[in-house]
């Protein structure tokens, strides 16, 4: 399900706002909840995000793997984007996004606190803990036409059971409720896990795990 418009209760705004999704439409917001300086730090700081998202958009998403394939699906296929994507690595993609932020001069504060409420709404961490990456990718997307935000039919908890299904369509188990206390190393690889309860889960091959480092 797509939709072109979104808003936000804010201390700047506690009666709300909703507006068109893109970066005209924000610029709007800032004008009028913003201070003197927000429209020229967004400014600022979009150039210079927006050039250090040409390499990543360029690769898809289901080219990328982990392991030596990635030399047939992306190195190979896509070496423009990969030689940029490093490229923009070394300019600070990998940095937090606070340190960008203080680099480019950035100070208007309710420009400061909203970047920090879409940090956590992407990454569930502040913008110290956001990578730039993540934020740069965002910031992109507002000049995209016709930009519209995306939410899954039935809620995000449909995106869960599908991949449930798939799980114990192909004969796994999927276990509610059963707390990781700790990843298991063995040999230097990931072996196993164990449970609150104590038991441990031994694997066959590997352990696929989406927690933070």
């Amino acid at each position: 399900i797509t939709f072109d418009t979104w808003g936000a209760f804010l201390p700047e705004a506690p009666e709300g706002y909703s507006l068109s999704i893109g970066a005209q439409a924000f610029e709007q917001v800032l004008q009028t909840y913003g201070g003197p300086t927000a429209l020229s730090d967004w400014k600022r700081l979009a150039a210079r995000l927006r050039p250090l998202t040409d390499g990543v958009k360029a690769l898809p998403a289901s080219a990328v793997r982990p392991d030596a394939g990635a030399l047939l699906t992306v190195v190979l296929k896509y070496p423009g984007a990969v030689l940029r994507t490093l490229q923009d690595a070394s300019r600070g993609l990998t940095r937090p996004f606070s340190e960008v932020l203080e680099e480019v001069g950035v100070t208007d504060p309710f420009l400061t606190n909203y970047l920090n409420m879409l940090a956590f709404l992407l990454q569930g961490l502040p913008m110290e803990g956001t990578l730039t990456a993540v934020m740069a990718y965002m910031v992109d997307d507002f000049f995209q036409p016709k930009a519209v935000m995306d939410f899954p039919k039935g809620g995000s908890g449909e995106m869960i059971g599908a991949l449930a299904r798939g799980v114990t369509k192909h004969g796994g188990e999927v276990r509610r409720r059963t707390h990781v206390e700790e990843v298991l190393v063995e040999n230097g690889r990931a072996a196993g896990v164990r449970l609150r309860s104590g038991r441990v889960v031994k694997a066959r091959k590997a352990v696929v795990s989406n927690a933070d480092l």
